[in-house]
């Protein structure tokens, strides 16, 4: 490997005891050691991963910067975020106005959100 160009790699015998990849430490893939590349959060489309050299047995790499790793990473739909709180607590028979202010609701997804209040009794 020579550089991280965009997400995360790690490199090991397996992905629970892989470590970040370190330039002129942690950077060799062989028989014993994988590479585990993870994109960057909300990232999607074809990225360019990591860059890599070829290098025998004697150490001689190949020429040139090397090349690049692109991989094309599905969009998944996550799921909206709601920052007001859970719930509330009101008189029996007595009205209350919920009144949020700011933006409480938000979906990186999209900005055309539906809110369906409900409610429980316990």
């Amino acid at each position: 490997m020579t550089s991280v160009n965009s997400g995360t790699l790690k490199i090991g015998a397996d992905s629970a005891s892989a470590t970040s990849w370190a330039s002129g430490t942690n950077d060799t893939v062989d028989a014993t050691r994988q590479l585990f590349w993870t994109p960057d959060p909300n990232a999607n489309g074809t990225l360019n991963a990591f860059s890599v050299v070829a290098q025998d047995n004697l150490g001689v790499k190949s020429s040139g910067t090397g090349v690049s790793a692109m991989v094309t990473v599905t969009a998944v739909n996550d799921a909206p975020t709601v920052s007001a709180p859970a719930s509330f607590t009101v008189n029996e028979d007595t009205a209350v106005n919920l009144l949020y202010t700011g933006t409480p609701f938000a979906d990186v997804d999209s900005t055309n959100l539906t809110v369906s209040p409900t409610k429980t009794h316990p």
